[in-house]
């Protein structure tokens, strides 16, 4: 779990049932200074009995005071069987309930905090301290972060719009010259005055790029030396359109010319949650801001978004590089997707009315051939060269009439009947309709 709190002392004390035995503070992250959003980790370790609980309270005071604005994305628990929840309250305190169960031995809990902070307005700062202490005050613990810029004494290379700072003790309280070009143009940029520790800092927003930088202290002493470097930043979805149902993942490369940063991703029409149900799944280092999503000490890629249930409709989001002037948009067509169950069974309708057409065409196919069997039925196997109107007065008669020939009209629906029923009956009536042809001529003659 974490317990991210910015320029901030953290404050934690006990609920009404028993205290903790003790907190203790693991970890807490530095956050950038000006940055649109940044994610921090404060972890610590709690030691409760079994069946107990207790609430750790964060005071946030202190980064509301200096313009900071945090969000609380989520708390978690090393143990299943203590949970943990988390909420920030009117007074700036973040308020962390924790709650043993009946199954859980008692011991160690270790929990996290994840919060993420606006800080466009906040400055540099160091040595920002995080108090930590049990409901009465007995088990008390302090820890610091900073909010940062880049170190010109530990990095040759800054982003524009990245904050650049000092630190020398040495120059307590003096002026500090930015110079560009230092040994060659020594272009005088700023000055700014150093704190009683000798920490100093300039905004590189609107400094011309590609250029070096110097900190030159009141004596001529250069303190460090940083290159100014233009962002190159792209963010660009794979797809121009994409499914609410059915196949609803896209992916959308980030590219910059750094090594890891931080990017928060918004868009209009769409709140906070369902951003980070977008991306939830895109990377480990994913959590929920106030706005929409962080994705923090990432590195460049392809990130997959999962548009399931999303209305449909057209969407523009930003990607934000969350300490530096470096931003890019890309926009994307949510669709009605058909859901792959409805797909299903659709399919199996369409296969039953293909399989229903096929049985229709195969009966079709086979009372064609009967009716041609019918027909050839009552074809003399060899027809006369000529015959006399009398002799086809004759077989008419013979055929629609009650002949004195052997074969009735009774006689002969049943053949048909019975020459519908199978071939080799058919077969038979042939030949007795056959016959009354040739009684009916031998008559005749």
């Amino acid at each position: 779990m974490v317990i991210s709190v910015l320029a901030m002392p953290l404050a934690f004390a006990g609920g009404a049932a028993a205290q903790a035995n003790s907190i203790t503070p693991t970890n807490i992250d530095d956050v950038a200074a000006g940055a649109s959003a940044d994610y921090q980790n404060v972890s610590f370790t709690v030691d409760i009995d079994q069946s107990e609980s207790d609430e750790v309270i964060v005071d946030l005071s202190n980064a509301t005071d200096a313009d900071a604005e945090p969000f609380l994305s989520s708390v978690e628990s090393s143990e299943e069987n203590v949970s943990v929840s988390g909420d920030i309250n009117n007074d700036d305190e973040l308020v962390i309930s924790v709650d043993a169960s009946e199954d859980f031995a008692g011991g160690n809990v270790d929990i996290t905090a994840n919060l993420v902070h606006e800080l466009a307005d906040v400055d540099p700062v160091n040595g920002v301290e995080v108090g930590i202490e049990n409901e009465d005050g007995s088990i008390t613990d302090q820890v610091t972060f900073n909010v940062s810029g880049v170190d010109v004494e530990a990095s040759n290379r800054a982003y524009e719009g990245q904050f650049i700072q000092a630190l020398n003790g040495s120059s307590s309280g003096e002026d500090i010259e930015l110079i560009r070009d230092p040994g060659d143009d020594d272009e005088f940029i700023d000055v700014e005055q150093a704190d009683n520790d000798g920490f100093v800092f300039f905004d590189t927003e609107g400094l011309e790029t590609g250029e070096t930088y110097a900190f030159v202290n009141e004596s001529g002493d250069t303190l460090g030396e940083i290159q100014l470097t233009a962002n190159r930043y792209s963010a660009e979805w794979d797809e121009d359109e994409v499914d609410n149902a059915g196949d609803t993942t896209v992916d959308v490369e980030l590219d910059a010319n750094r090594g890891s940063y931080t990017v928060q991703v918004t868009a209009d029409d769409l709140d906070s949650d369902e951003i980070f149900e977008i991306f939830e799944d895109s990377s480990d280092n994913a959590v929920e801001s106030d706005d929409g999503v962080v994705l923090f000490d990432i590195r460049d890629g392809d990130f997959e978004a999962d548009f399931d249930d999303i209305d449909a409709g057209d969407y523009d989001f930003e990607f934000d590089m969350v300490d530096t002037v470096a931003t890019d948009s890309s926009s994307i067509t949510v669709s009605e997707g058909e859901d792959g169950d409805l797909a299903f069974a659709e399919d199996s309708v369409t296969s039953r009315r293909v399989t229903l057409q096929k049985s229709k065409s195969i009966m079709s196919a086979t009372l064609t051939k009967a009716s041609s069997l019918l027909v050839a039925s009552v074809t003399p196997a060899t027809k006369p060269s000529s015959t006399s109107p009398r002799l086809k007065k004759t077989i008419a008669s013979q055929l629609t009439s009650t002949p004195t020939s052997p074969v009735t009209k009774p006689e002969r629906s049943s053949a048909v009947t019975t020459m519908l029923k199978s071939t080799s009956q058919t077969k038979t009536a042939t030949t007795r309709l056959t016959s009354t042809v040739s009684l009916t001529s031998v008559t005749t003659t």
